[in-house]
């Protein structure tokens, strides 16, 4: 009994072998606010009726903490329960019933959006391509990114297209595709696919850029030597060599002594794009092709022919002259025969006789005439 005391008898070891106490039974009972009391074997239950509850049923509950009237109705506590006073427009138990049509009258959704009446107001139930509290707003379609890999999205009414990015096609750029396909690859560049990353061009000999459209120009690296002037091509470059030089780049110097161009035995010596002759004496030109005429200002005398001759001349001398430039007049006397004492008398391939008085002729053969005189007597 709450507040008493408890005297075990005689023998007794425990409240067990006691005999059993009604807790209930005395009154006044322990339970409050009409609360029933349950007797139990070590004391007592009590069971609240329904608005209380504590261990003495002492607590009165409030069942309006739960706030269970809606759409802004006023909660007051009872007995067993609560009442609930409803905002206007709204009516039940706990003011869940909207008994006004909130989608009387125009539409107050936008767009095509359709109304619908609820407990708590209205909801727009918009078309695809709208969205907002009352369809005012355009949906943005794109706001999901949709497109994939890389994809651009661009927003439409009711819809949204994407832009792939390189190798990638598809409403959303879903399907990974085979980039060469299109041939990218331009002046024989050989293509390789990059799955999700497109194509790359592998260039042939002479171009470049990422589509191998670069014609690579070969001369900048100035590979021409000696003065050679570079032509770029399509596939590399030609060298235009200067005179005496040959090779794919100019770089080996001609012999333009083979074969020897030199005539008359002349020496060929060469030098950068040409060749000197040095010709043997009584030659000359740029080749020792002209035999030089010795006998542009000879010194043959009295009429004598010069003959031209090898780094030379000779004299033809004319008759009665003699010696290297024919300037020696031959003494014809030495053959001649003058007779009778005559004297010879040296000329120009000629001589003449002084024949002594009485002798003439060319020799002098020829003597005084006899003269026979007659005497005639008287």
């Amino acid at each position: 009994m709450p507040g008493g005391n408890i005297t075990l008898t005689t023998g007794a070891q425990s409240l067990g072998d006691c005999i059993d106490y009604d807790w209930c039974e005395s009154p006044p009972t322990p339970c409050q606010n009409g609360g029933q009391c349950v007797d139990r074997r070590n004391g007592y239950t009590c069971t609240c009726p329904s608005g209380y509850l504590g261990d003495y049923c002492e607590i009165r509950r409030s069942f309006c903490q739960s706030a269970p009237c809606y759409n802004g109705g006023t909660c007051q506590d009872e007995t067993n329960g609560y009442n609930c006073t409803c905002s206007e427009g709204f009516g039940g138990l706990r003011c869940e019933e909207d008994l006004v049509d909130a989608c009387a009258g125009p539409n107050p959704c936008l767009n095509g959006g359709k109304c619908r009446d609820l407990s708590s107001g209205l909801d727009c139930v918009c078309v695809s391509g709208y969205t907002g509290e009352r369809c005012e707003q355009q949906a943005d379609e794109c706001s999901s990114s949709p497109c994939l890999n890389g994809g651009t999205c661009t927003d439409e009414l009711n819809g949204y297209t994407c832009q792939c990015a390189q190798g990638f096609t598809g409403r959303s750029c879903q399907v990974d595709k085979d980039a060469c396909l299109s041939r990218p690859c331009q002046n024989g560049g050989r293509c390789w696919n990059l799955p999700g990353q497109g194509f790359m061009c592998n260039c042939t000999k002479g171009f470049e850029g990422p589509l191998c459209e670069v014609d690579m120009d070969e001369c900048t690296s100035v590979p021409c030597q000696n003065g050679a002037r570079c032509v770029d091509g399509k596939d590399g470059y030609k060298c235009l060599c200067k005179a005496g030089w040959f090779g794919d780049r100019c770089q080996n110097n001609t012999d333009d002594c083979m074969p020897n161009p030199c005539l008359n035995n002349g020496t060929c010596v060469d030098s950068i794009g040409g060749y000197r002759c040095q010709c043997l004496p009584g030659y000359g030109g740029s080749i020792c092709q002209v035999d030089i005429d010795d006998c542009e200002g000879n010194t043959c005398r009295n009429g004598a022919r010069c003959v031209d001759g090898i780094d030379g001349y000779s004299c033809n001398c004319t008759e009665g002259w003699a010696g290297t430039f024919c300037d020696e007049d031959i003494d014809d006397c030495l053959a001649a025969t003058c007779l009778n004492g005559g004297v010879c008398r040296d000329g120009v391939n000629s001589y003449t006789c002084d024949c002594p008085r009485g002798y003439t002729s060319n020799d002098c053969s020829v003597g005084p005439a006899k003269i026979t005189y007659r005497v005639k007597n008287s």
